[in-house]
C-alpha cells in the first residue's frame, strides 16, 4: 500500500491522536535498533544470546504464554547476528552446565 506524501501529512494534521502514536511507534523501533547496535558493539556472543532468550521470554510471559519460545537456531542466531553453529553450540553448552 502507498500513501502519498501530501494525503498523509494531512491525516497527521487533521489527526494529531495518529501523529503521537506513529511518533510512540518510531521511537519504540529508534530505541530497539540502538540497544541492538550497543548490544553487537559491547556484548560478546554468549552475552547477546542469553540477553535475547531472556527478552523472548519476558515477552512470551507479557503475553501469557508460560516459558515458551518456538523459533529455529537460525532464527535465534539470527536475531543477535550470529550463526545457526555458534547458538547451538553456545546453547550445548549451557545445557552441559545446565
Amino acid at each position: 500500500m502507498l500513501i502519498d506524501r501530501r494525503d498523509f501529512v494531512g491525516v497527521l494534521e487533521s489527526q494529531p491522536e495518529t501523529a503521537l502514536k506513529l511518533i510512540e511507534v518510531l521511537c519504540a523501533r529508534v530505541r530497539k535498533t540502538s540497544q541492538q547496535v550497543e548490544d553487537v558493539m559491547f556484548l560478546d556472543l554468549p552475552g547477546r544470546l542469553a540477553k535475547q532468550l531472556l527478552r523472548l521470554i519476558g515477552d512470551a510471559e507479557r503475553s501469557g504464554v508460560d516459558h515458551k519460545v518456538s523459533m529455529t537456531q537460525r532464527e535465534l542466531g539470527q536475531m543477535i547476528g550470529m550463526s545457526r553453529e555458534s547458538a547451538n553450540k553456545q546453547l550445548g553448552e549451557w545445557e552441559e552446565r545446565n
